[in-house]
């Protein structure tokens, strides 16, 4: 091979380098990959790379072995969860989610060991812009609302948590850079910066635990490390000091396990626990959202359990927990001593699991499986155009659901409905849009034969058996539509106002035993609050929002006329 053919393959695997990085900057300025359009849309990104890269190099590269089979069979088994769980359109979105980390670890299978490490530079340098992004937005509300939330940055994660997670990746990766540039020490102080106005007390805790841990591994650069540790933190300090404020920048200074926060995810864990025991196959995507008000032992109101670890067995089921953590555990000690910055980040993203949703977010995903090793048997795929179908059909796929997740996001749900008619969410929002109470019944309809645990669509059949004057009919939907949702009062006063509409209604009309039955009905309401503040956790009693069942003066008195 002369010298100009050998530049020439150099240059050409530069490029392919750079568009590793590229997607991997992407990952984070798309939503970190939180919405479901914007998983969709990086997949047929990749998809379409995976496409120029098949025919450029005449074939494609795959490496079989042991985690590559894990990840099948985790994907398999959100797959099985969306037929078997609480509602399969929505189940078959999370699956084509979950499917995006196998075409990353295609797309990884292109690269060697040493490009790997090159595209996880892009994690740090993509931190640091999305930090000064967040900072030229805060001046104006119309932009700061999108990267901070309470105060906090957030970042376009909208979620500071997980955005304080990646930029902690971010400096673990720069920290391990055998150069000891002034611009990477600057990096870091901006990391820091963004970690402190993020607000995550977790985060900082394992910020604090891994800079001295840096220190200690890098004597070369262990004084800068420390002296920027300790700059960020005096200045948090200062700033207590001076304004008396705790909240966003300083709200490590107020930690404590008697916190609402903390006290609030325990909660949900020992709630949902026992929803993995009871189905062993997995709820499927969002199924843990649509049976949490039903099962919950507080007032809380969660889209994840904040605990990944659990998330998983929710979703995917028993199997796919086990496959995680022995693909987990397995890098863990397959690089321990080999690559002791991969172990480092997979060691934070697994302990920073088990108090928050951090794998909903795509792009830790991304950062997280380009740390592990796909070892294993490496084949190579020769290019041949019948290949195109399959990736063909998968791109198709994604590009249906990337309009319909893309119209919901943009507010036309209607629209989204018709490319998409099996999802109860978007088809919820739509029937509460709707103009007349028969439109809104058969939206209810249609939700209830894929999700049987939507409340809001018991309300609404409860609401038109009423304006037809099925009194029967609109009190067996409103007893539903309790029992589903047991910790909004509302609920109870809507279903007073419902057996007084029909007791009054069969008095007039003469039908006495249905009339005792409503009394009766409107004797138990209390009994059925006291019922559930007995099954209430005392550690509900100790968030912020505490449990309120008890009615209003005048429901009392009113059901007390008939005692």
């Amino acid at each position: 091979m002369s010298n100009q053919e050998i530049d020439k393959q150099k240059i050409k695997r530069e490029h392919t380098v750079l568009a590793g990085q590229i997607f991997m900057a992407i990952s984070v300025f798309l939503f970190g990959l939180s919405y479901d359009f914007s998983v969709f849309l990086f997949a047929v990104g990749l998809l379409i790379f995976l496409f120029i890269l098949f025919k450029k190099n005449r074939g494609i590269k795959i490496v079989i072995g042991k985690p590559l089979i894990m990840v099948f069979l985790f994907c398999g088994c959100n797959l099985l969860a969306a037929f078997v769980g609480v509602e399969r359109g929505i189940g078959i979105i999370g699956f084509f989610r979950v499917l995006l980390v196998l075409l990353w670890i295609l797309v990884l299978m292109q690269y060697s060991s040493e490009e790997k490490n090159e595209i996880l530079l892009a994690v740090p340098y993509a931190g640091v812009v999305m930090v000064l992004l967040c900072i030229l937005c805060y001046p104006l509300q119309s932009t700061r609302e999108w990267v901070f939330h309470a105060g906090r940055m957030g970042g376009l994660f909208q979620y500071s948590n997980t955005f304080a997670l990646y930029l902690l990746i971010g400096i673990i990766i720069i920290s391990y850079k055998n150069q000891n540039l002034k611009r990477y020490y600057l990096m870091i102080g901006v990391l820091l910066f963004g970690i402190l106005w993020s607000g995550s007390r977790s985060v900082f805790i394992f910020t604090f635990i891994a800079m001295l841990f840096l220190a200690y591994r890098n004597k070369n650069k262990r004084i800068p490390l420390i002296v920027i540790l300790l700059c960020i933190i005096m200045v948090a300090l200062l700033y207590v000091y001076l304004t008396g404020n705790t909240d966003a920048f300083s709200r490590f200074t107020t930690i404590s396990i008697d916190s609402s926060t903390f006290l609030g995810r325990i909660l949900y864990c020992m709630d949902a626990l026992p929803l993995i025991w009871k189905h062993p196959l997995g709820l499927g995507y969002m199924g843990y959202y649509f049976l949490q008000p039903q099962i919950q032992h507080g007032v809380y109101t969660t889209r994840y359990v904040h605990n990944d670890w659990i998330q998983i067995g929710l979703d995917g089921g028993i199997l796919a927990i086990i496959l995680f953590f022995i693909l987990v555990i397995g890098n863990i000690i397959l690089q321990w001593k080999k690559n002791e910055r991969n172990v480092f980040v997979i060691v934070l993203v697994s302990m920073h699991m088990l108090m928050d949703f951090d794998l909903e977010f795509g792009a830790i995903l991304v950062v997280l499986f380009t740390c592990m090793d796909w070892y294993g048997r490496e084949r190579k795929i020769t290019y041949c155009k019948w290949y195109y179908v399959p990736g063909v059909c998968i791109l198709a796929v994604y590009g249906w659901l990337l309009l319909a997740t893309g119209f919901d996001y943009i507010g036309k749900e209607e629209l989204s409905l018709k490319i998409y008619p099996w999802n109860s969410e978007v088809e919820t929002k739509v029937m509460l849009q709707s103009k007349t109470s028969a439109e809104a019944e058969d939206y209810a309809d249609h939700i209830l034969t894929e999700n049987e645990y939507s409340y809001a669509a018991y309300n609404v059949k409860a609401v038109a058996a009423m304006d037809r004057e099925e009194y029967a009919e609109m009190l067996k939907y409103k007893r539903r539509a309790l029992e589903i949702t047991r910790y909004t009062l509302e609920e109870y006063k809507d279903y007073v106002v419902m057996l007084k509409i029909a007791l009054e209604a069969y008095e007039q009309q003469g039908d006495f035993e249905q009339s005792q039955e409503c009394v009766n009905n409107l004797l138990q309401v209390e009994g059925m609050l006291k019922a559930v503040e007995q099954n209430t956790n005392p550690l509900a009693y100790r968030l912020d929002e505490k449990p309120d069942l008890k009615l209003p003066e005048e429901y009392r008195e009113y059901i007390q006329l008939f005692d």
